[in-house]
């Protein structure tokens, strides 16, 4: 039983009876229904909340209360069953609250220039992956599997309309054979074209074991509906997270607060109500334009925060115990004006660890970062794309898969409003020329797009098969300066990245150690920090020097002096052992207990 179910016409008019006796406080109380946003019934030149007067019409009716769930959305049942028996609905006057909304709809459509050319291009994609999704073409390969590249499913999957994030797990399933191509083409079959709720045949492909596909979830699903019903379903394909409809719903201009108890919902109905509030308070602004309501359902969310905020930065240089604080920001400076920077430094002293720090940092803003690791024999196919063995149709072949620079790029172009962190780890490990090939020339070059090395043979996509690193693609790379065993940077890279030094004697280093054991209440230890910065004096070699993590412990309750002592023996002298190979002489300069009697320990 659901709201649209309601057919007698008297039903309505008891609840508007009573709505006038008991008020209208009371009469939402009483049947749960929040304030009407939008719709009122106008009845004697008086206003009634339109969906609790059918809310209480449906008790009327059939003496049973309805369940939030099955209230449904205003545009798409209530409106229509009102008129249909009888009822003037209208339009509530423009409150304060969408005077707002309005008003911050015309400061987006100047600084976002809505629509581009990259929105209407969106939007074709858009109205193409919708023809390919016909039940006609999904009925076509249900018989024969081997026309399943009609579907377009790469694109579904990927970046077109809008992307659904990494879809690996899917695409190794299709890859078994044509049984999974065909178990794939029922269940999108089922959910965008047979009958019944769409909340239940989302849960049915979604949990149900006879519909289900691994790797085909949430995010994936609804954009399938997002594609082939515009109409109704909005371009946000998660429901939770930093992208998700319920962050969306946070703005406050919106006016929208999740309702009551949505989480214990099943997944299908929380994807349709959340999908269903955001339409109908978005679909007066921007009627018939799902696409612009995304993009700025997205701008009013990210101007709560505007990237990177300052004091997020504070926060977190503070977090990381760096000073001063505006170090970090002059980080994120050079970030924005090159878009890649190495951070470079003796081992021990927080370069992958603030780098990383600072990826979360961004995906709590909405974004994305991913780490990769260079080392010798890690190559081009590796970082960028390359032909790798997989079963293709039962047979084995090889297949063109993307890397993790080019996946980070493409989701970083499918969300411009984000900043996407890669983190490469050990940059100078690997052989950079080849690894990088022609990135040298998009490093530098950001905006532009070329063909990259497997292009001619590989999915051309947009553009021709052309690829471009996009400007909210930024790079962080590690480089540490003890290794003499690595090759120094061409100049040619060299240029296109700027420096960051990390060493123990210059900000933000010097005195880390001094302030992480301050902050965890140390003081019996701070010796230390002395005797660390007394064997660095004595080493002279800044790119070998001691960097303070050896002794900065996940658990710091764990750290004492015998445990200090340890970590001297088995960490610190084996690495000064190798870096004074001809001097074994040297090597009583740095015994513990000297350092500690010289830092005054």
């Amino acid at each position: 039983m659901a709201l649209g179910d309601i057919s007698d016409p008297s039903a309505v008019r008891r609840a508007i009876n009573e709505f006038g006796r008991i008020g209208r406080d009371a009469f939402l109380a009483k049947y749960g229904i929040g304030s009407a946003r939008r719709y009122v019934v106008v009845d004697n030149g008086r206003e009634y909340d339109a969906k609790a007067i059918l809310a209480a019409a449906h008790n009327f009716q059939f003496g049973e209360r309805l369940e939030r769930e099955d209230f449904g959305s205003g545009l798409r049942s209530t409106v229509p069953k009102l008129r249909e028996l009888g009822y003037t609905v209208e339009e509530r006057a423009a409150s304060a609250e969408s005077r707002v909304l309005e008003e911050r709809l015309r400061e987006w459509r100047v600084e976002a220039g809505y629509p581009t050319d990259r929105d209407d291009e969106r939007r074709a994609q858009g109205r193409q992956l919708a023809e390919r999704l016909s039940e006609a073409n999904l009925d076509e390969v249900i018989a024969d599997p081997e026309r399943f590249d009609q579907l377009d499913f790469g694109h579904l999957a990927h970046n077109w309309y809008g992307g659904p994030g990494p879809q690996s797990v899917v695409h190794k399933h299709l890859n078994e054979g044509p049984e999974a191509k065909r178990r794939l083409a029922h269940a999108l079959r089922h959910l965008l074209y047979d009958d019944g709720a769409v909340a239940d045949r989302l849960d049915d492909v979604l949990l149900k074991e006879n519909w289900r596909m691994p790797g085909f979830g949430e995010s994936l699903a609804t954009k399938a509906l997002a594609v082939v019903y515009p109409e109704r379903w909005l371009p946000l394909y998660q429901h939770s997270g930093a992208r998700g409809k319920l962050r969306l719903m946070e703005s406050p201009e919106l006016g929208l607060t999740a309702p009551t108890g949505i989480e214990e919902r099943t997944i299908g109905r929380r994807i349709e109500e959340t999908n269903d509030l955001l339409r109908e308070t978005m679909d007066p602004l921007l009627s018939g334009d799902p696409w612009g309501q995304m993009v700025f359902l997205y701008w009013l969310r990210d101007r709560q925060a505007e990237a990177p905020p300052p004091s997020g930065l504070s926060e977190l240089a503070e977090e990381l115990l760096i000073d001063p604080p505006a170090w970090l920001e002059e980080v994120v400076g050079l970030l924005e004006e090159k878009r890649q920077v190495v951070f470079q430094g003796p081992p021990g002293t927080g370069k992958t660890f603030v780098a990383r720090r600072l990826g979360r940092y961004f995906e709590e803003l909405g974004g994305r970062s991913e780490t990769v690791q260079f080392h010798p024999s890690y190559a081009y196919e590796d970082f960028v794309e390359g032909y790798r063995p997989r079963v293709v149709g039962g047979q084995p072949g090889f297949e063109l898969v993307e890397g993790p620079l080019k996946r980070l790029a493409l989701d970083a172009e499918a969300d411009p409003d984000h900043k996407y962190l890669l983190i490469i780890d050990e940059l100078n490990r690997g052989n950079l020329a080849k690894v990088f090939g022609e990135l040298y020339f998009l490093l530098e070059y950001r905006g532009d797009r070329i063909r990259l090395q497997y292009g001619e043979t590989g999915t051309d996509g947009e553009d021709g098969g052309r690829f471009g690193l996009p400007p909210n693609l930024w790079i962080v790379a590690t480089m540490n300066t003890a290794d003499r065993s690595i090759a120094l940077m061409d100049a040619a890279l060299r240029r296109r990245f700027y420096f960051v030094d990390f060493y123990p004697d210059q900000v933000p280093i010097d005195g880390l150690l001094e302030r992480w054991l301050q902050r965890h209440e140390r003081a019996e230890l701070k010796w230390v920090a002395a005797a660390l910065r007394e064997a660095n004096r004595r080493l002279e070699d800044r790119d070998a020097a001691i960097g303070p993590s050896h002794f900065m412990l996940a658990d710091p309750a764990a750290l004492n002096e015998e445990r200090v002592e340890r970590i001297w023996r088995h960490a610190v002298l084996p690495y000064l052992q190798e870096r004074l190979i001809g001097e074994p002489e040297r090597l009583q300069e740095f015994e513990l207990a000297s350092l500690r009697a010289a830092g005054g320990g």
